[in-house]
Parts: C-alpha cells; structure tokens; sequence
C-alpha cells in the first residue's frame, strides 16, 4: 500500500495469471475467472487505476491523483501477460504496469527464475498499446542488495537500456525483485 495524503492506495500485485501455472510459481498465480473477478471489484469498487507514474508524479507534486486511485501490477512477464492478460485490462480500460525481468523475455536470455512460459521482449510494445506502462525489474532478478556494485549496476543499467531499445522512450521505474533493497540499492537505482 501507498499513501497520497491520507488515502491509502491499495497495490494489487500480480506474477501469472495461468490455469495450470509451473510448480514454483502456483501460489503466486491465479487463474484466469479468479483474476476477471478480480477485475471487475475494482470497477465496482469506483477505485480508479493508474500507473506507477501517475503515483510517481503525485509523490513529486507533478500531478494530482484521481479520486480512490488503485494500482494493477504485474512482475516478470509471464507468457500471459501480452495476451489474455492484458486483454483482460484493456477489455475494461484498466490501466496497469509491467515489470519485465529482462534476462527471462529476451530470448537466449539469462535470468534466476525457474523455468516456466515467459512472454517476449517484443510483446512489451503490444503491452503498451494494451495500456499497460513497462517498469525494469532488472536483468536476472538478481536479491540486489547482495550484489557488488558492478553486478547491480550491470542489473539496473542493463535492464534499463534493453527496455529503452525495444520501447523507443525512456523507462523510469524499477521494481525491486522480491522488495529486497538497502539504501545503497535505492542511490543507485535513482542513478541508473
């Protein structure tokens, strides 16, 4: 949860939406009715989705937030994100935010996630004409606040500088893989 004055801003936090999901991933997925129903209660709840950077641009009093905002997140980029999921979103004009491990999308990529079905880099475009806005969530999805500090920028620049070249515009926010940060991760991040 966030706060934008006294409001809470609830954050749904997605993986996969997937019928018969990988082992490793089955208690972070649900199906494809449960996340449709899940839909339709932020309608109904009149809370109005945004993106990170609608949030981001709030927080730095760039931008006033809707009333009752929500935000729809969505890590790694499973290989039902660019298809059914999105179209889930887009069939109610939701907007959401993506973030894309990078080394699990690019094919002949490396990342630290088991293996399971993952989208493509080149489904990231069609994301983005679904309403969804692309967030970095690093090369390899790396714990970052053990890394040296040429393997986390390796993972923060590079992620960064893929998504930029497949997206054609910059990418200003990153998730952290699994929230593990130190202020050490957070100055750098802002850096990159």
């Amino acid at each position: 949860r966030a706060r934008a004055g006294g409001d809470v801003i609830p954050v749904f936090l997605y993986h996969a939406v997937m019928a018969d999901p990988p082992d490793w991933i089955a208690e972070f997925t649900v199906a494809p009715k449960e996340f449709a129903a899940h839909l339709d209660a932020v309608v109904d709840s009149g809370r109005t989705p945004v993106t990170i950077s609608a949030v981001a641009d709030h927080f730095a009093g760039r931008a006033p937030l809707p009333p009752r905002p929500v935000l729809l997140t969505f890590d790694d980029g499973f290989a039902d994100l660019p298809g059914p999921t999105a179209e889930a979103l887009a069939d109610r004009a939701l907007p959401a935010t993506a973030y894309l491990t990078t080394g699990a999308v690019t094919p002949g990529g490396r990342s630290l996630l088991p293996p399971a079905p993952m989208m493509t880099l080149g489904g990231a475009a069609e994301l983005e004409r679904a309403g969804m806005e692309i967030g970095s969530h690093t090369v390899t999805h790396a714990q970052l606040d053990t890394l040296s500090g040429k393997d986390l920028a390796y993972e923060l620049r590079t992620s960064k500088d893929v998504l930029e070249d497949a997206l054609g515009h910059p990418v200003r926010h990153l998730a952290y893989p699994h929230g593990y940060n130190s202020p050490r991760v957070r100055a750098m991040s802002a850096r990159a």
